[in-house]
Order: C-alpha cells, then sequence, then structure tokens
C-alpha cells in the first residue's frame, strides 16, 4: 500500500474500516470489508481481494455510517498478491476526517 502512496503526496495513513460495495465492469456486484490505509481530501486508498479496474464506481459506508461515499477507481496496484486501490470521491463526502 505505501507503493501506491507515493503516488499520492497529500496521502495521511489512517485506519478506518469500511464496506465497499458497487457495481462492476459486466455488471458483477462487488462487496468487501476492507480498511482505508491511507486518504487524502480526495482520495482513499484500501486493499482488495475484488479484480477492481479503472474507473469502477464503488460506494464506501463504515459502520456507523458516519462516512458513506461514492468514488471511482482511479489506480491499481498489484504487489505479491496483493491489490491496492485508489479510488476518488466523486463528490466531497460529510463527515469525511481529511480536509484540504
Amino acid at each position: 500500500m505505501a507503493r501506491l502512496a507515493q503516488f499520492f503526496p497529500e496521502a495521511v495513513a489512517v485506519r478506518i474500516p469500511v464496506r465497499i460495495t458497487g457495481t462492476g465492469h459486466r455488471g458483477r456486484e462487488l462487496s468487501e470489508q476492507t480498511l482505508i490505509e491511507y486518504g487524502t481530501a480526495q482520495e482513499v486508498l484500501f486493499a482488495s481481494s475484488q479484480p477492481l479496474e479503472f474507473e469502477e464506481r464503488l460506494r464506501l459506508e463504515n459502520a456507523d455510517g458516519s462516512l458513506r461515499a461514492e468514488a471511482a477507481v482511479v489506480a491499481v496496484q498489484y504487489h505479491n498478491g496483493r491489490t491496492a486501490v485508489a479510488a476518488r470521491f466523486t463528490a466531497k463526502p460529510a463527515n469525511w476526517i481529511i480536509q484540504p
């Protein structure tokens, strides 16, 4: 994850558990629990076991519902069997902890 974070100089290390859902390319449903490991005011970076692709739309939500946001995949990096994903918010989310 740290390797992908290098491409986002404003990224701050965080640990925010979220559920990722969405409909990927070819109409397949995506859903997984993961951890946002880095964030900027506009992007989140997390590991994923899903075969995410560039421009896929995702919904991110934490357990208490204080974070609900839509994002689009802007980068995917494969390393040692893990997939690191960067997704950019499609609109400014309410209650996002990292401000510009």
